[in-house]
């Protein structure tokens, strides 16, 4: 009877350490699974770390250009609000002078009327036949 007490403690232990060896080895398996994806997320990490230096980077670059850009086109605009008031004034003063220009030429046009009138007098006074 001790023999078959002592083989059956032998047999629990023989068991217990089998399902310790076991449960030793899906620990172990578990470790290094984690250590895997532990090191797929890192690389994933580092890779998704280095993505955003380099659109940070590209951002900085097209930021600076787009500032550049928006500088020309505020350039521009004032430069034609300058252009559009110059063309004004030109446009004012081509008016101005229009307006001179009719009344120098009518008042031309008067005197070569009465200058024909004066002309046609003096042959009148002289007894001459008036001049055409």
């Amino acid at each position: 009877m001790v023999i078959l007490i002592i083989v059956l403690v032998v047999l629990a232990l023989v068991a217990l350490a089998g399902v310790v060896v076991l449960a030793s080895r899906r620990r172990e398996a578990e470790r290094r699974r984690i250590a895997r994806e532990r090191e797929a997320i890192a690389t994933e990490l580092a890779g998704h770390r280095q993505e955003r230096e380099a659109n940070a980077m590209r951002a900085g670059e097209v930021a600076g250009e787009a500032g550049e850009h928006r500088r020309a086109a505020e350039d521009h605009e004032a430069q034609a609000r300058r252009h559009e008031e110059e063309a004004r004034a030109h446009a004012e003063e081509a008016e101005r002078l229009e307006q001179r220009f009719h009344r120098a030429e009518g008042a031309a046009q008067r005197h070569d009327e009465r200058a024909e009138d004066a002309a046609r007098r003096l042959d009148e006074l002289e007894g001459r036949a008036p001049h055409d």
